[in-house]
């Protein structure tokens, strides 16, 4: 009957032992006599350990937790051996003997003495490597198309405000050009409205930009003289600028052509001078 009995409890065990290596899980064992930890040799193979000695020491253990997990871990076991939970269980990285950290889901019982205190705990640890990086994955793709809604919203009312400007910006640059057809042609306040129309016309392309990126559409890029968009970006920068601020030009590049968008180009120039401008002292 005795053998009869110990064979069963050893079908027992397999069957459990085997049930648990199929979820990826091990066993362990904690005694507080000893101090030790007994662990299943799929539990070895989880640590990437050999199981060649049956006793893994828990200051062993501790060190293999990841350092910025060991607070988590010490606050669940503490919660635990108060009685505060029924059951232990925390999620951490462990570092392997490999050198490669996985990350561990790690649940037990504690067995409490006639007064209360933990003498022996058991439980398991499984390789939960996998689940948290396609967690991870589901996360950074929620996050993404938060983002792209987020975006989206923005661009739907950037078009309403660029329609907007726009209505107002028709009768600035109509009026302009009729005011500037009035005056004589080397007069001072033409030029003045001349500079007035340039600024009006970058203002109207700059609303097309929102328009565009309201639509997702794309920039339209040709053949651009570079200096030539400089010189334009210059004269309405110093249009811009107090009198006290003045901008010298140190180099040239004549008869150098690039292939952009020119009133992106010039947005360019003119958020250089601005922010350099307002870096400058009082």
């Amino acid at each position: 009957e005795r053998q009869q009995t110990e064979a069963a409890l050893r079908q027992s065990e397999e069957r459990y032992a085997l049930a648990m290596n199929g979820a990826n899980e091990g066993l362990w064992d904690w005694v507080a006599a000893t101090d030790a930890i007994h662990i299943s040799a799929h539990a070895y193979r989880i640590l990437g350990l050999p199981a060649a000695a049956a006793l893994l020491p828990v200051a062993q253990w501790q060190a293999s937790i990841h350092p910025e997990d060991r607070e988590r871990f010490q606050a669940a076991l503490r919660a635990h051996l108060r009685g505060e939970t029924d059951f232990y269980q925390c999620e951490l990285r462990f570092l392997r003997a490999d050198g490669d950290y996985r990350w561990g889901f790690v649940k037990g019982l504690g067995l409490r003495d006639a007064e209360g205190r933990v003498y022996r705990m058991a439980g398991s640890i499984g390789d939960i490597t996998e689940q948290k990086q396609a967690r991870q994955e589901r996360e950074q793709l929620v996050g993404q198309l938060r983002h792209a809604q987020k975006m989206e919203a923005i661009g739907t009312l950037a078009g309403g405000i660029a329609h907007e400007l726009n209505n107002f910006l028709a009768p600035i640059l109509g009026y302009t050009e009729l005011a500037q057809a009035a005056l004589p042609r080397d007069s001072r306040p033409r030029q003045q409205l001349e500079k007035v129309l340039a600024a009006g016309k970058r203002a109207r392309a700059v609303v097309g930009k929102i328009l565009t990126f309201s639509r997702r559409g794309e920039s339209a890029r040709k053949p651009v003289e570079l200096q030539r968009a400089v010189d334009e970006a210059v004269q309405l920068l110093r249009a811009s600028l107090p009198a006290t601020v003045t901008i010298d030009e140190a180099s040239r590049a004549e008869k150098m052509w690039v292939e952009a968008d020119s009133d992106q180009l010039q947005q360019v120039i003119i958020n250089l001078g601005a922010n350099a401008a307002h870096a400058m002292p009082d």
